[in-house]
């Protein structure tokens, strides 16, 4: 019978599994925690629910939502700025440009500018893109 070990790796420091011979213990996790067949699996079906395994305080596998860091949250929100730059070209092209009041130019102009400004905001990435209709509900 197969033993399960949850641990950090001595090679890369990463967090992993390692399944061994009963009697064994785990050459490739340093301090590895031992874990039931059943709970091994039930971490298995958990990642298949979109739960990533990670270590608790105690060095012993969860299963728990994904966190975020900050350099994904800048790129998802980088991302989902440059599609409203985007879908806001076709309001500057000048067939459309023409068309618009003085003030509906402006109010464009200032919502581009307001979507080139996100990434230098203080509050980046903890900040929330608007579409031109909230951030024109906010203006107002």
């Amino acid at each position: 019978m197969a033993k399960y070990f949850y641990g950090r790796h001595k090679a890369d420091n990463s967090f992993g599994f390692d399944v061994v011979a009963d009697g064994q213990t785990s050459q490739l996790l340093e301090n590895p925690a031992e874990l039931t067949q059943a709970y091994y699996e039930e971490l298995l079906y958990k990642q298949t629910q979109n739960l990533e395994i990670r270590a608790d305080d105690n060095g012993y596998p969860i299963a728990a939502a994904h966190e975020a860091d900050d350099a994904e949250k800048a790129a998802e929100l980088r991302q989902l700025r440059n599609q409203y730059l985007e879908k806001s070209d076709i309001e500057m092209l000048s067939d459309n440009w023409l068309k618009k009041t003085e003030s509906e130019r402006l109010l464009w102009t200032e919502y581009r500018q307001y979507l080139r400004d996100i990434p230098q905001s203080e509050a980046f990435p903890e900040i929330e893109v608007k579409t031109f209709e909230a951030w024109q509900n906010v203006e107002a």
